[in-house]
């Protein structure tokens, strides 16, 4: 009986997941219009069916950008690095994990809290990855861009998005703002 019930819940679950996204993907492919860019080998799309840019999709990613984040030279470079940084990380494919991971262990509260934290470092390490070039100026603009995407509204939230202004802001933000390269002697620790 218990094995029935496992198996109920992780066939919901992962439908769940699977229509959320089949959903997600139809609106962006009804949406969507080509935005022409130098800045990144994906594919980037402007669209009002997101609140915030993301990457979107397993075999063909692409990012999709909002019409505000598009008009703002200064917001669409920021965004399409950040989303770009997802993809170098393979967070698309990581999305596809904890929703795997989620949909199997749909009844334990601590899964889906490790999910809600594996997001969250994915997040952080993009824009560590993302500031880590830039001047002081550079790392304020790019959490301007940062407050200026998580302030849309939030019409839709797909279950496993990749959104560049979504997740912690305010942590993030202070993180951008204070960041410092690590000293030599912490990464040959850390590699030991």
């Amino acid at each position: 009986a218990l094995s029935g019930i496992w198996l109920s819940g992780a066939a919901a679950a992962a439908l769940c997941f699977l229509l959320s996204n089949a959903v997600f993907f139809i609106r962006l492919r009804k949406s969507r219009v080509s935005e022409e860019t130098a800045l990144s080998p994906l594919p980037v799309y402007v669209t009002e069916a997101v609140d915030t840019p993301c990457l979107f999709g397993l075999f063909r990613p692409a990012i999709y950008l909002t019409p505000e984040a598009a008009a703002d030279d200064t917001v669409l470079r920021h965004s399409i690095q950040h989303e770009l940084t997802h993809f170098r990380h393979g967070d698309h494919i990581w999305s596809i994990l904890r929703g795997a991971c989620l949909a199997l262990h749909w009844y334990n509260p601590l899964v889906w809290w490790a999910a809600a934290l594996s997001r969250n470092d994915a997040e952080l390490a993009c824009d560590e990855a993302a500031v880590t070039s830039l001047s002081p100026d550079a790392r304020a603009a790019y959490s301007e861009a940062l407050l200026s995407c998580s302030l849309s509204g939030q019409k839709h939230r797909p279950v496993c998005p990749l959104a560049f202004g979504e997740v912690d802001v305010k942590h993030r933000v202070k993180s951008i703002l204070s960041y410092k390269k690590p000293a030599a002697w912490v990464t040959a620790v850390c590699v030991l």
